[in-house]
């Protein structure tokens, strides 16, 4: 998993700039990250998120709910990170 915002101001959806504060989770379709994923966008609904997963054998969208993957908060990407 790898966070992009720092947690400390958290309570704040907002950048400095006013723009929403984006994390990204790679990983996000496996069990950790697609957990973490329901959590942190429930917890922040201000938050943008965006998932980076190989989908390879742990990995699938289903394990994301519907309501994620339809928000125009969330946004997936398929890669792999070397």
């Amino acid at each position: 998993l790898l966070f992009t915002t720092s947690f400390a101001n958290a309570t704040h959806g907002k950048t400095e700039t006013g723009e929403p504060k984006t994390i990204l989770v790679t990983g996000g379709a496996g069990f950790i990250g697609s957990n973490f994923l329901k959590y942190m966008f429930e917890k922040y609904p201000d938050y943008r998120f965006i998932i980076i997963d190989a989908l390879t054998y742990a990995g699938s969208l289903d394990k994301i709910p519907k309501e994620i993957l339809s928000s125009s908060r969330f946004e997936f990407i398929h890669d792999t990170i070397n």
